[in-house]
């Protein structure tokens, strides 16, 4: 009876591990748990734009999207630090940066989740021992784990995640609407007034300390004979139309800094017009799975990593 409880037991495990609730549980983070292949040629890291931006289906290299979203560039370095050997000599690392990405936001506990099993204690902020043993039950476990959580989650999520696909494809925001919720969206989450202005002090020293995790990240690759480039990834015109110069003059050209100060190439393609094509686009900043193959097959190609 026990084996047939155990099979009973993995078999459901192994059903709750293909749901919907449950890959929403590690916030895209599973890919990279499960990740088992060595020697890679190119990789990304990033937030939600590098999630969405690349994708090396079908490219005769081996790549790997490190992204997740939201992720700072703490969290990117740390996973860096942690599967680097993974990587090919050589290897090329795009290491997007936003508008934001200077700015130093703070996470809770809950986001903290998804990098106990792929990330070393010592890299994890705010580590918590409890927590840990937790997610490394939930990962091989749910269905003892979080039985009930797991009834609940799955008939809720995976049901809405249906309802939602559909009335996305009928009801789906313009390009416009997106542009302009995420514009809000952002203001009000650094308490900006007017792009305009002035950057804040705390602001300020926001950036100034993220720009040191640039320099430190950029260091980290070039001393283990890696390849970073820093890329400011494509966004649709109605979106980027909304920076003024200043704006990227103070927020965004010290980011770059850290790039030339080292002689790492920075490539720009917020303003390409060769991704202004609303056909590629699913919001006014992430680029659709078409939009996704062009852009990484056309920086590969930029950076002649492929013809």
């Amino acid at each position: 009876m026990k084996k047939i409880a155990n099979r009973i037991r993995s078999l459901t495990n192994r059903f709750i591990k293909r749901t919907v609730w449950y890959d929403n549980l590690w916030d895209g983070a599973l890919k990279i748990i499960n990740l088992n292949t060595f020697g890679l040629q190119v990789v990304n890291t990033g937030s939600g734009s590098g999630v969405h931006n690349f994708c090396y289906d079908g490219l005769p290299i081996k790549g790997f999207n490190f992204a997740l979203g939201p992720q700072s560039l703490v969290h990117d370095f740390n996973i860096l630090k942690n599967y680097f050997s993974y990587f090919e000599k050589g290897c090329t690392i795009f290491i997007p940066i936003c508008p934001f990405s200077g700015m130093v936001v703070k996470y809770d506990k809950a986001h903290n989740f998804k990098y106990y099993p792929m990330l070393h204690p010592a890299t994890i902020d705010n580590f918590d021992e409890t927590e840990r043993n937790l997610a490394y039950k939930t990962l091989n476990d749910p269905l003892g784990t979080l039985s009930l959580a797991c009834i609940k989650g799955i008939l809720r999520a995976d049901i809405l995640h249906r309802f939602k696909s559909v009335i996305h494809k009928t009801h789906k925001p313009s390009i416009k609407q997106s542009a302009d919720e995420m514009m809000r969206g952002w203001l009000k989450q650094f308490s900006i007034g007017d792009l305009k202005d002035s950057i804040s002090d705390v602001h300020g020293q926001d950036l100034k300390k993220r720009k040191v995790v640039l320099g430190e990240m950029l260091d980290f690759c070039t001393e283990r004979g890696f390849r970073p480039i820093v890329v400011i990834p494509p966004m649709h015109p109605l979106l980027s139309e909304q920076f003024p110069r200043t704006f990227e003059t103070q927020y965004m050209d010290p980011m770059k800094e850290e790039a030339n100060l080292r002689g790492v190439l920075c490539i720009d393609y917020m303003r390409d017009n060769r991704f202004f094509n609303d056909s590629l686009y699913e919001t006014a900043l992430f680029l659709n799975k078409e939009g996704a193959k062009l852009f990484t097959r056309q920086i590969l190609s930029d950076v002649k990593i492929i013809l």
